[in-house]
């Protein structure tokens, strides 16, 4: 019966906060797909979409959402230690990675490192959150 709480946590985590923050991505290539070739406009591409810090942002917001959620819910202790040290660490660094993206012109980025760590702490924030939603009480 415990399980079963679990994976309803997660699977609407996954489907509610997880699909929905990667939504607009989603339709920037639904978007680029259907006005190819169309004069004036500029096709989707993945790298630059990253390169310019869309998961970043999307990984901050997950944390944040499950630090909101961390000190709303009578959660074990471990569980609360383990996932704020995790969501922490990963909101200071999205943020920081952001704001040296933010402030840097899109022809002097560079594209790998910033697609990597994003993708990095992405995953990072995806492990943190399923620990975190798999402990919840």
């Amino acid at each position: 019966m415990k399980y079963i709480k679990q994976k309803k946590e997660l699977v609407a985590w996954f489907g509610f906060s997880v699909f929905v923050a990667i939504i607009p991505i989603l339709f920037g290539y639904l978007q680029s797909a259907s006005i190819i070739g169309v004069k004036g406009k500029i096709p989707f591409d993945l790298a630059e979409t990253l390169a310019s810090g869309e998961l970043l942002l999307i990984s901050i917001a997950l944390t944040g959402e499950m630090i909101g959620d961390i000190i709303t819910k009578d959660v074990d202790i471990s569980a609360k230690v383990l996932t704020g040290i995790g969501c922490t660490i990963s909101i200071v660094v999205s943020s920081f990675e952001f704001g040296i993206v933010a402030t840097t012109q899109p022809e002097s980025r560079q594209k790998t490192p910033i697609i990597i760590i994003s993708c990095i702490l992405f995953g990072l924030t995806l492990i943190a959150g399923s620990f975190y939603k798999w402990w919840v009480k």
